[in-house]
Order: C-alpha cells, then sequence, then structure tokens
C-alpha cells in the first residue's frame, strides 16, 4: 500500500492482483449487498439476523 502511494496511485490501480486489492475489492462487494439489503425494508433488524 505505501508504493501506491508513494506513487500517487490507488491500490487497486498499482496491484490489482495483490492481497491488499483483493481485501478491498471484498469489503466494498460486502457493503454493496449490505446496502442494497439495507434498502429493500430491513430496518429495525439486527444485523445478526439478517
Amino acid at each position: 500500500m505505501s508504493e501506491a502511494l508513494a506513487e500517487g496511485m490507488t491500490v487497486i490501480d498499482y496491484a490489482p492482483s495483490s492481497p491488499a486489492s483483493e481485501d478491498v475489492m471484498s469489503m466494498v462487494t460486502w457493503i454493496r449487498n449490505t446496502s442494497i439489503a439495507a434498502g429493500t425494508g430491513q430496518r429495525g433488524v439486527r444485523w445478526s439476523e439478517r
């Protein structure tokens, strides 16, 4: 990650197949899936119950 920052690039652009990039993409996928679920009327439901 520090090398990408030194080059002024994101980790995804600098090394798309690196473990750090894979972790970031996994997190993005989780956030997208969770955001979609949150918009489908699951308010008031605990995260553990989804």
